[in-house]
């Protein structure tokens, strides 16, 4: 996908996530790295098991895998039931 790209340019990108009905508005994951820092909340059992998933390696099904993997900008993950 071109939000994962490495010669995306955009700073903004219209997004339609394929489980939901409506577009969002998200950064592409150049300009999430050039941010400084990331920082992802995430809450419930279900949300959990996505984030290990994708911790066990990168790909495009979890793009979040992509910002647990790089290690450009310090990542930090924060979890509540």
């Amino acid at each position: 996908p071109e939000a994962l790209s490495p010669a995306c340019k955009q700073r903004y990108m219209r997004i339609t996530p394929p489980v939901a009905d409506y577009e969002r508005i998200s950064m592409p994951l150049t300009a999430l790295l050039q941010t400084g820092a990331l920082m992802l909340a995430i809450a419930g059992e279900q949300k959990k098991e996505t984030y290990q998933k994708a911790a066990q390696q990168a790909t495009a099904t979890l793009p979040v895998s992509y910002l647990i993997a790089q290690a450009e900008t310090p990542f930090d993950a924060y979890w509540h039931p």
